[in-house]
């Protein structure tokens, strides 16, 4: 009898993982429960920032705007299993965002689990970043433009600290013979091999930090005020992304990085919180779907006290060391995830953190996504404009 592959890991019908390993992925239709806005103020485009994965971003930019424009770096949501900014729902957030706030709204698109496991969305989001630079900095040339600028190193540059962490577990391109273009692909745990190492000359990244020379778009990007707004599991990549580059890092130059949003940010931990134990009604979130979300996401075998899920697991870093550019926090105070990241927001004041919470009293997640033009919406947009200003460079 023929073995029949049976479903060991289901999310709501939209994700299977099948026994024999195999991955089935429903299309999400949300027009009708989330219909494109209408928005004549605001246009948008898309670029490419990573040809390897056929990762692209897109721009939302004010059209009437004649002068140079905060930017906001948009993390979506999706329990880092869904989401795009093609989704009418994460669309029409950012839409919302250029327009009441007037800025630059900067979304990219991240490799999503089961198929691409944490850190890959980690890692995604840091060189959507990094692609930026460049046409911010109003640099590009013809070099730029093609996939061919890749970043050089040597073997011993990637074991310094400075290189090590930008690399992370990014794949390694390295040449097997003569200069040119004789490269083979493999991991920075290929490369402690000894077997790779005797071959190894030069390496670089083999992520193309792919450019467009139409930068007109980039003209208005102010990039001295720069702010990153995580939604959900957003909000996790925009914590660690605090965590990775601290205030004014240098790998970002020229953006300056001012603040970090974080709405009702997507954190695990193995200890149910009480807000977890009691299960607040909501819609289509419950615990049985964030552990789901942790099953898929986090790297196979792990708990949700990994360092991805929890950052105050046991071997999560010592936050107490590091600064931290100023950070707010929402949630709704029927949330299902309100307990965890209100212990996050005291937890970041306890260690004198620049870390301000805010509980919106009755709503439940999604205070952006679910309805962007709602009074809710309104409310927490003037907050994130206040905070903006606070922090304005």
């Amino acid at each position: 009898m023929a073995y029949v592959p049976h479903v060991v890991e289901d999310l709501a019908g939209v994700i299977q993982i099948f026994s024999d390993g195999s991955i089935h992925r429903h299309q999400l239709i949300d027009s009708i429960t989330y219909p494109i806005k209408e928005n004549i103020s605001t246009e948008w485009k898309d670029y490419c920032y990573n040809k390897l994965h056929n990762l692209h971003l897109r721009i939302y930019k004010p059209k009437s705007s004649t002068t140079k424009l905060p930017v906001i770096y948009y993390l979506h949501g999706g329990g880092f299993c869904v989401g795009s900014f093609s989704r009418p729902k994460y669309h029409n957030c950012c839409l919302r965002i250029s327009e009441a706030l007037n800025v630059i709204v900067v979304a990219p698109n991240l490799r999503l689990a089961p198929e691409h496991r944490l850190p890959a969305a980690m890692d995604d989001a840091f060189v959507a970043l990094k692609w930026l630079q460049k046409p911010l900095a109003g640099s590009l040339s013809s070099d730029d433009q093609t996939d061919n600028n890749h970043q050089t190193c040597t073997l011993q540059d990637l074991n310094s600290q400075s290189i090590a962490n930008g690399v992370h577990n990014l794949p390694i391109s390295y040449h097997v013979g003569a200069y040119g273009n004789n490269h083979q692909t493999c991991t920075m745990q290929d490369l402690n091999s000894q077997n790779v190492k005797n071959k190894v000359h030069h390496l670089s990244s083999s992520y193309p930090i792919t450019t467009s020379g139409d930068d007109v778009w980039f003209e208005s990007c102010d990039i001295d005020q720069f702010f990153v707004i995580g939604d959900s599991s957003g909000g996790n990549l925009a914590h660690h992304l605090a965590v990775r580059l601290g205030p004014g890092s240098l790998e970002l130059t020229p953006i300056k990085i001012r603040g970090y949003v974080m709405l009702a940010p997507f954190f695990g931990g193995t200890e149910r919180t009480k807000s977890e134990a009691e299960g607040p009604p909501e819609k289509s979130l419950n615990v049985d779907v964030l552990d789901t979300f942790w099953r898929m996401a986090l790297p196979v075998g792990v708990t949700a006290d990994h360092p991805f899920a929890n950052p105050f697991g046991p071997q999560s870093p010592n936050l107490d060391l590091l600064k931290l550019d100023p950070i707010l926090i929402f949630v709704g105070g029927h949330e299902v995830m309100k307990d965890r990241v209100k212990l996050y927001a005291q937890r970041l004041k306890e260690l004198q953190k620049a870390a301000h919470y805010i509980e919106i009293e009755g709503k439940q997640h999604g205070l952006i996504t679910s309805d962007p033009y709602s009074d809710v919406s309104d409310s927490v947009l003037n907050l994130i404009k206040n905070f903006m200003f606070k922090h304005f460079g």
